[in-house]
């Protein structure tokens, strides 16, 4: 997959932003996009132009972070010409040089034909983070609820090609949390934490049903509430952290379900404060400041 002798590659500049902006607005209705819960503005980001007859016809952004690079956009305004596969190859050799060990991409779970697209070109499925969107939609309302085929957009697909031969082991995300509470309150742990946190239950795998407990869906992290017998948890200080939205209105939300609310040391960029669950489980809840 050669890039076409027609096709010129330049650095992405105020010369095409005016440009860039229209067609990044007609494919993601804004110049932001977000993926795996961060959101970019795509039009302030490095990235390559792909000139045919003097005419930009397609465009790459990346981001550049340590070891990694992310694609975050790729368009091509016209097809059979080998636009994408030239930006995606300039991208590609920029993170090499940039001494990148890993180039990733995010798409959703709408789109078979980017997942072919990326496929073809090397890369490989790295993730699934299901239910993405639903965090997704939080930073950008405007993203739509069903996408290609009338087929509901829920799900982020990650896709990466490694750029160096040694590939060193590396932790890429958290998967879950896990808290514990007694093994008589799985009811009122239920009701706690979907009712009172307003926390999504997930299904069990079905090998595990039998030990009893629950899932809950954070954001797109699980946390698992297992069960086990005889355990202070007042005097621990492991905790989960949840970032919200409105501070204040869960202080006021958590006071009228007879929590008591403790003040904590300020950490920069962040308000935060602790409560508890009724099993003694710490809890903390933050909001980065405005």
């Amino acid at each position: 997959m050669k890039e076409p002798a027609s096709i010129q590659l330049i650095p992405f500049s105020d010369t095409h932003r005016d440009w860039a902006t229209a067609i990044l607005k007609e494919t993601w209705g804004s110049t932001k996009v977000v993926s795996k819960g961060r959101l970019h503005d795509a039009i302030h980001l490095h990235g390559y132009v792909a000139i045919h007859e003097n005419d930009p016809v397609g465009l790459a952004t990346y981001n550049l972070e340590e070891s990694e690079c992310e694609m975050v956009t790729l368009n091509s305004s016209q097809p059979a010409l080998g636009i994408g596969t030239a930006l995606v190859t300039a991208v590609k050799d920029t993170a090499i040089r940039a001494g990148s060990e890993r180039l990733w991409v995010i798409t959703t779970n709408d789109n078979v034909a980017a997942l072919r697209f990326y496929q073809q070109r090397g890369f490989r499925l790295a993730a699934l983070h299901k239910d993405a969107l639903r965090v997704s939609r939080r930073i950008k309302p405007q993203i739509p609820r069903t996408g290609k085929g009338e087929i509901p957009i829920r799900d982020e697909l990650e896709l990466e090609i490694w750029l160096s031969e040694k590939r060193s082991p590396a932790i890429v995300n958290l998967h879950h949390a896990q808290i514990t509470i007694p093994n008589e309150a799985e009811n009122e742990g239920r009701r706690f934490y979907c009712q009172v946190m307003g926390l999504q239950e997930i299904e069990k795998p079905d090998s595990l049903k039998s030990r009893g407990g629950f899932w809950l869906l954070v954001g797109d992290k699980d946390v698992h509430v297992e069960l086990k017998k005889d355990v202070d948890r007042r005097v621990t200080k492991a905790h989960l952290a949840y970032l919200v939205n409105d501070l204040i209105g869960w202080r006021d939300h958590l006071e009228k379900h007879g929590l008591l609310i403790k003040e904590l040391s300020p950490i920069p960029g962040f308000d935060r404060f602790e409560s508890g669950d009724p099993f003694g489980n710490r809890l903390e809840f933050i909001q980065k400041k405005s």
